[in-house]
C-alpha cells in the first residue's frame, strides 16, 4: 500500500512503482479481452491483465483503490483513500461512473509455477481479472472531501438510508432515517 511516510495518508503509485508492475493487457489479439454487459442503469465489464507476479497485489490496489485510517497532526483519526487508477481503474474516460470494484481472479501465467524455499509457488506473471461496474456514488480525493458522506456514499431514498462503499468491498449501512 503506497503511503506518504510524513502524513500516513495513501498516495498514488510512483512511475517507478508502476513500471515494476510490468502491466500488459491480456486477450486483445484473440478477442477474449473485455466482456461488456449493459442494461438500464447498470453497465459492467470484465478485463484481464498480465502483471509481474510479485507485483500482483500492488496492481490490484492500483486498479480498485484502497483505504486506511491514519492519525493527523492534531491527533484525530482520519480516513485516507486511494481512488481507482485513471488508466486501469476506470473503463471509459467519458463514463467516470464505470469503475473497477473488484478482482474476480488472480492466477499464474507465462510459465510454470516454481516453489520457493518455503514451498510457496510463484510464477513469472499473474493474470488478473478485473470487474468494472456502474456505481451510483461519487469518487473524490481526500483533500476535496469535508465529509465521508460526499464520496462512496449512495443515498437510497426509498429506504431512507445511506450506504457506504469501500473500494473492492461490499456495502455497509452508515445511517438510516427510519
Amino acid at each position: 500500500m503506497p503511503e506518504d511516510p510524513d502524513t500516513g495518508k495513501l498516495r498514488p503509485f510512483t512511475d517507478d512503482e508502476i513500471d515494476a508492475m510490468e502491466i500488459r493487457t491480456f486477450g486483445v489479439r484473440d478477442f477474449t479481452h473485455g466482456m461488456e454487459t449493459r442494461k438500464v442503469g447498470d453497465n459492467t465489464l470484465r478485463k484481464s491483465f498480465h502483471v509481474k507476479w510479485s507485483e500482483r497485489f500492488n496492481f490490484c490496489e492500483r486498479v480498485c483503490g484502497n483505504e486506511k485510517t491514519y492519525v493527523d497532526g492534531t491527533g484525530h483519526t482520519k480516513l485516507s483513500r486511494l481512488l481507482p487508477d485513471e488508466k486501469y481503474g476506470t473503463h471509459y474516460p467519458n463514463f467516470p461512473e464505470i469503475i473497477a470494484t473488484r478482482i474476480d481472479g488472480i492466477k499464474g501465467a507465462n510459465g510454470p509455477g516454481i516453489d520457493d524455499e518455503d514451498g510457496v509457488v510463484g510464477y513469472p506473471d499473474a493474470q488478473v481479472d478485473v470487474f468494472y461496474e456502474h456505481v451510483p456514488y461519487d469518487l473524490a480525493e481526500d483533500d476535496a472531501t469535508a465529509s465521508e458522506l460526499q464520496r462512496y456514499t449512495f443515498f437510497n431514498s426509498s429506504q431512507g438510508s445511506a450506504e457506504h462503499q469501500r473500494p473492492g468491498r461490499s456495502h455497509a449501512v452508515l445511517a438510516g432515517t427510519g
